[in-house]
């Protein structure tokens, strides 16, 4: 992956040349009832990054940063009976950031940090006439992206030593397949996360990031698909997301930018190739700052989308569509900037939109 980047932002223009790769080897072997997989994967990213403050020609920050990442995993899974089947897996990642500091007239900022972490998952599965029902304990290693280190509150190079890794635990449990014309997918959670990553924004405007001590995460994930006949399809999917500080300076409050409640529902209704579909898009309102002093609205959406399913002969086909975002014109946040200075938090949302395309099949 190749990637050159030049952009000005209102407290610097930062100039980033990225090259990046990878690669994965994986082995498996069945063993009578059961089976093991054994494997390793790699990557490299080197970043080449300039930081040059507004109106000036000379960088505050030059420096080339590498990161390696190296795993190896091992998982065995183990038929308990004709439907009943478990598995573990266990990975360890080990990952290093080096910086090399190019701009000495104000100190060698060049530094390095490896972060690790051994990550094991268990869970089981059971298979009935309609469904698969599963449930499982895992547990997830995150690091700090480039990025999020190199932006320091302090303004020097090199990478912030007290940005931690986040660190995730937690059980799962659900069931998805399909009955009769229904597909289903449903499945809870409850997950607890160490050190979790949080931005806050500087006068400047620049994003910089800090660990949360701790955080609950409770949820259920749901989505349903009903397909009646071949003129009708109807679907949709719901989250409840719980998530809570329970340790540290903010304990009680709601995370920022996450309602607890968003439904997504569609209709397909066709007839000769022709269809349309409405589509319904709602959500709680959410939080705009670690401190639950701001809130959104909640918003609801309504898009239509009209179209042909393919016009044409022989291989050539052509599938024309129209499509009406936000057909009520309603006035949404659409995006948050979690915990922004002087308050800047909420961006709109587009208003009514319409979008006319073909798409060909040649």
């Amino acid at each position: 992956v190749s990637r050159d980047l030049d952009n000005p932002l209102p407290f610097a223009t930062i100039a980033l040349d990225r090259l990046a790769g990878g690669a994965r080897v994986a082995v498996e072997r069945e063993l009578g009832a059961g089976a093991v997989s054994l494997g390793a994967d790699g990557a490299v990213q080197r970043d080449d990054r300039l930081r040059t403050p507004p109106g000036e020609s000379a960088p505050e920050l030059d420096q080339l940063e590498t990161v390696t990442n190296a795993a190896l995993f091992a998982q065995v899974r183990y038929e308990l009976a004709p439907r009943l089947a478990a598995s573990a897996t266990l990975r360890a990642d080990r990952v290093h950031f080096e910086s090399n500091d190019r701009l000495l007239a104000n100190g060698d900022d060049s530094g390095e940090r490896t972060l690790g972490a051994l990550s094991p998952q268990i869970g089981v599965t059971y298979r009935t006439r309609v469904a698969l029902l599963f449930a499982s304990f895992s547990t997830a290693f995150e690091t700090p992206t480039t990025t999020e280190l190199v932006n320091r509150p302090d303004a020097t190079g090199g990478f912030n030593p007290d940005l931690q890794p986040q660190r995730t635990a937690g059980f799962e449990i659900g069931a998805r397949g399909v009955a009769h014309t229904l597909l289903f997918d449903v499945a809870a959670y409850a997950m607890t996360v160490r050190d979790g990553l949080a931005p806050f924004e500087g006068a400047s405007g620049q994003t910089f990031f800090v660990n949360r001590l701790e955080s609950s995460h409770r949820g259920v994930e749901a989505f349903g698909e009903w397909r009646p006949s071949r003129s009708l399809t109807a679907s949709a999917s719901y989250t409840w997301s719980r998530l809570r500080v329970t340790e540290g300076e903010f304990e009680g409050n709601a995370l920022p930018g996450v309602p607890e409640h968003r439904l997504v529902a569609s209709l397909r209704l066709q007839r000769g190739g022709v269809y349309l579909t409405p589509e319904v898009s709602a959500r709680s309102a959410l939080w705009a700052d670690d401190a639950n002093t701001a809130q959104t609205d909640d918003a609801l959406t309504l898009d239509l989308t009209l179209g042909h399913d393919g016009l044409g002969a022989g291989r050539a086909r052509f599938l024309p569509f129209a499509r009406m975002t936000n057909v009520l014109n309603a006035e949404n946040v659409g995006s948050v900037a979690i915990n922004a200075f002087g308050g800047r938090y909420f961006e709109p949302a587009a208003g009514r939109a319409l979008v006319v395309g073909l798409r060909a099949s040649l």
